[in-house]
């Protein structure tokens, strides 16, 4: 499966893209991050997810892109089965993203 780490860069640079571009609702006040919000942070620096996505979700403010970013992340999930450390990733990666939805109050 050598398809997998292409797709999971993928999926990083995308939310680099949709970061790049200008928030569809105007910045407010920061939420305080939920208590499994923080979990999630503290485990990925446990086992050394990249801060940078995290950074990038919590800089998302269109429900859209952080719907089509949990699609990605969940369509990679797919194509592995646990214990594989990438289907942990990208499965931590989804939860994060439907934190972030909460947060902002996605639908």
């Amino acid at each position: 499966m050598k398809l997998l780490p292409i797709l999971l860069l993928t999926f990083v640079l995308s939310l680099g893209v949709a970061c790049s571009s200008e928030p569809a609702v105007p910045p407010g006040p920061t939420p305080t991050p939920s208590a499994q919000t923080i979990e999630l942070r503290q485990h990925s620096r446990e086992i050394g997810l990249l801060p940078e996505v995290y950074n990038r979700i919590d800089a998302m403010t269109d429900c859209r892109e952080l719907q089509e970013a949990f699609d990605t992340s969940m369509t990679l999930a797919v194509l592995r089965e646990p214990p594989d450390p990438l289907w942990k990733i990208s499965t931590d990666y989804a939860q994060y993203i439907r934190d972030r939805m909460s947060e902002i109050g996605c639908p």
